[in-house]
């Protein structure tokens, strides 16, 4: 079983993923939509903070994205995303040595606590997306809490994708955040973009 990736220069690569059914992945139509509203990522830094098998972090990279890290707090998982990563070297190894693609090992929380303030440092223009189990309802919450103050920095974006009955509903998100910057509906998922 895989994934494959929608546009850039990866376009059509698979990613494997396991078949123990652990994984989640963001439906095709949620990252289209995402992946439509801004098809070049030239100038971005990418931060996937629950990145499972790395599809939506690569896919910002395929098409064109500065750095990219993957945070992933499963060390099983870490691990299969390092091999991803292995394997996209084959075919793609100069274009990594520019624009580099990292896997860190880490509870999210950990990472940002660590690590965001060197990130705010040193790149312009950060994407981070959030989308844990759904039910991990405090850590959707917790990592809002910390990105907050910096979200009136217009070069910071935070995109979100939660479940209306299995997470954090929309209306749940409007009553933290007010109404975001952009909102995209599939089924009981969606996706909503927060940078104010």
């Amino acid at each position: 079983m895989g994934l494959k990736i929608l546009g850039g220069i990866a376009k059509g690569h698979t990613i494997n993923i396991p078949k123990n059914g652990s994984f989640r992945p963001t439906s095709i139509r949620l990252k289209r939509r995402l992946f439509d509203f801004r098809q070049n990522w030239e100038g971005y830094t990418f931060v996937d903070l629950c990145a499972g098998s790395g599809a939506v972090g690569i896919e910002s990279w395929s098409r064109g994205a500065d750095q990219v890290f993957l945070i992933e707090k499963n060390r099983q998982t870490a691990n299969l995303l390092k091999t991803t990563i292995k394997n996209l070297s084959k075919k793609f190894k100069s274009e990594l040595s520019e624009r580099s693609i990292s896997c860190i090992n880490r509870p999210v929380k950990s990472w940002l606590n660590n690590e965001f303030e060197s990130i705010l440092e040193k790149n312009e223009n950060i994407v981070l997306f959030l989308d844990p189990p759904y039910h991990e309802i405090e850590l959707y919450r917790q990592v809002y809490e910390f990105i907050k103050p910096n979200l009136d920095k217009s070069e910071i974006e935070l995109w979100i994708e939660s479940d209306r009955t299995k997470g954090f509903s929309l209306e749940k998100w409007q009553d933290i955040a007010g109404e975001p910057s952009k909102s995209y509906i599939q089924g009981t998922s969606f996706l909503i973009l927060l940078n104010s």
